[in-house]
């Protein structure tokens, strides 16, 4: 299930680390808006199409003024990706967290991760 809400970034333009697929750039949380109040009949056309969707923002997001790593693809591609990347992270996270229950001899942790659309 996917949260909406209106969040304000301030994402670095420049990057500071690349990988094969994407840019690493510096964002920080500036302000909280509001949760997101559109119309339920718009949303099918938003970005998060048929996705089970809930209104504001996670709690993990945490306090304003946090900083994290925005991954930007190099390439141009589909909003899909993004999302299935996060998907993809999501699921890593679950199953170390089941790898670590069963008592591995190293702790492994995935970050939480989120999309965040930011408008051109």
């Amino acid at each position: 299930e996917w949260s909406r809400g209106v969040l304000v970034v301030k994402l670095d333009p420049t990057y500071f680390a690349q990988g094969a697929l994407r840019n690493a750039h510096k964002l920080e949380t500036i302000d909280n808006v509001m949760p997101y109040q559109g119309s339920s009949g718009g949303e099918s056309s938003s970005v998060f199409g048929d996705r089970p969707l809930k209104r504001g923002l996670p709690v993990e997001i945490g306090r304003m003024g946090n900083q994290y790593v925005a991954k930007i693809f190099k390439e141009a591609v589909s909003i899909d990706q993004y999302f299935e990347d996060v998907k993809m992270q999501a699921m890593c996270r679950r199953l170390g967290e089941q790898y670590n229950q069963q008592g591995a001899p190293k702790h492994i942790e995935f970050l939480m991760a989120w999309v965040v659309c930011i408008p051109a």
